[in-house]
């Protein structure tokens, strides 16, 4: 129990300090961005996204996410993962490229038909991306995580601005997020020297499939639910409305919502080993709801009183 007490602590120091680097340097960003590219680019990004996000339900990424179920006297099987990976993130990439092509057929969605295109990368680019992070939250190597994660988001910050001062548009918001999967798929194939063999085994990925599409059914709620609103608002408001406000809810998200999902980030990796039954599971989930209770209530309440000069900054 004190050796995971050790590594929690150390999740919360290096996911603490990134994640103010991180709203830091998206604050910058914003700053930025908004003063060179339209409302509607906007409006156009936060419609693909949803997209994207809808269907990456359904690909690798939650399937994945089994490897820290796996307690550490059982070694994981990486191989069977990243097989399965090809399968399901390949898949995806077919589907978005197919979605994107149907698109262009209706006069609402034509728009962002070839960002959808663009955007059917991510899913070959987060295949390697996403199990080279995996591998490292096992490993609870909290400070290469999030060295390699501060490395990308300063390529993207860079890429960003230059393509906003070409003129590129909605691509200067879309295409330097696939950039931060750089670092990761060079330190598992360069740096490790990690290669795949191919394997599979039903029988083994029996358990983590079943995980999987438990994770698929709550996550279409969500995702489900921001596709809906991404697309009536775009639709009766258009792209222009739609962009305002999703850099509000961007804005609220950066100071807000990223505490609590980071702090359960950083420690879910702990929580799935922790012993001592219901009792203890209770003490420690009423400590984490008073630690971002006390943390976002009072910035939630700042924000909302000086809710016009935010804006106007």
């Amino acid at each position: 129990m004190g050796g995971l007490s050790t590594k929690a602590r150390s999740a919360v120091f290096w996911n603490t300090g990134f994640n103010i680097f991180r709203s830091g340097l998206q604050f910058a960003n914003m700053l930025v961005l908004v003063r060179l590219i339209l409302p509607e680019a906007y409006g156009q990004f936060g419609l693909v996204t949803s997209i994207i996000g809808f269907i990456s339900i359904f690909g690798f990424n939650n399937f994945l996410a089994h490897l820290l179920q796996v307690r550490e006297a059982k070694p994981a099987n990486f191989q069977n993962h990243f097989t399965a990976g090809a399968v399901l993130n390949l898949s995806m990439f077919v589907v978005t490229n197919v979605v994107a092509f149907c698109s262009q057929w209706s006069p609402k969605w034509s728009p962002v038909a070839s960002l959808i295109h663009v955007m059917s990368l991510t899913f070959l680019l987060e295949w390697p991306c996403y199990f080279r992070i995996k591998m490292i939250e096992r490993d609870f190597d909290w400070k290469r995580l999030r060295l390699l994660h501060a490395i990308g988001l300063v390529l993207s910050f860079i890429l960003a601005v230059a393509m906003a001062l070409a003129g590129a548009g909605v691509y200067a918001l879309l295409v330097p997020g696939m950039i931060v999967t750089l670092p990761f798929i060079f330190d598992l194939f360069v740096t490790m020297r990690w290669r795949p063999d191919w394997e599979w085994s039903w029988q083994e990925y029996r358990t983590t499939w079943h995980f999987g599409v438990t994770r698929i059914g709550s996550g279409l709620t969500l995702s489900g639910g921001q596709l809906l609103e991404s697309g009536v608002l775009s639709a009766v408001l258009g792209f222009a409305v739609l962009g305002v406000f999703n850099r509000s809810i961007g804005l609220a998200q950066m100071f807000c919502y990223q505490v609590a999902t980071q702090l359960i980030y950083a420690i879910y990796p702990v929580l799935t080993r922790i012993e001592g039954g219901e009792d203890n599971s209770r003490r420690i989930g009423g400590l984490i709801l008073r630690t971002v209770a006390w943390t976002v209530l009072p910035v939630a309440i700042c924000f909302g009183t000086l809710a016009r000069p935010v804006v106007q900054t």
